[in-house]
């Protein structure tokens, strides 16, 4: 993980060939950390993250770079050219969304575990305040079934006294 510079993000994003209209409203949308798109790869590798493409509809995209402990440099490319066919869907074909050049595996092959929990843990976040509030209707009926127990038995202990 890793955080976005973001001055060097907003220039890289503003100055790229066919650059974004409102650049400041793009980096806006990104996240502050992200992760790398390459799945597991060796040291010798570069981790990347993609950050941007143009809005023109060109496969031209902007890629943050970085190995740990140096800073990220920013740098244009076309998209690796490898397609794969979805037996599903023979009319519908999906390119390999990695920069050209990235190690073996394409971005269908490529596996997040840490992608995966941080998503499970963010569904996890937005379903929990639902079952938060189920749990707390269900905790108040049986506490108030609880109470309304031991009063109809105080009452009832009350007017066996002579």
């Amino acid at each position: 993980m890793r955080r976005i510079p973001e001055i060097e993000a907003l220039v890289a994003l503003a100055t790229m060939e066919r650059a974004p209209e409102h650049p400041v409203d793009h980096l806006f949308l990104l996240d502050e950390y992200t992760l790398c798109e390459l799945g597991e790869h060796g040291e010798d590798i570069e981790h990347a993250a993609f950050i941007g493409g143009a809005e023109d509809g060109s496969d031209i995209d902007l890629w943050m770079y970085w190995d740990d402990g140096l800073p990220a440099r920013f740098a244009e490319s076309r998209s690796c050219r490898a397609v794969t066919w979805l037996i599903s869907r023979p009319d519908r074909a999906d390119r390999c969304t990695l920069p050209p050049g990235h190690p073996p595996g394409h971005s269908w092959d490529v596996t997040d575990p840490l992608g995966d929990l941080l998503d499970e843990e963010a569904a996890r976040r937005a379903v929990s305040p639902l079952l938060d509030e189920r749990v707390d209707e269900h905790m108040d009926e049986h506490v108030d079934e609880h109470v309304d127990e031991h009063v109809d038995e105080r009452v009832d202990d009350q007017g066996d006294t002579p």
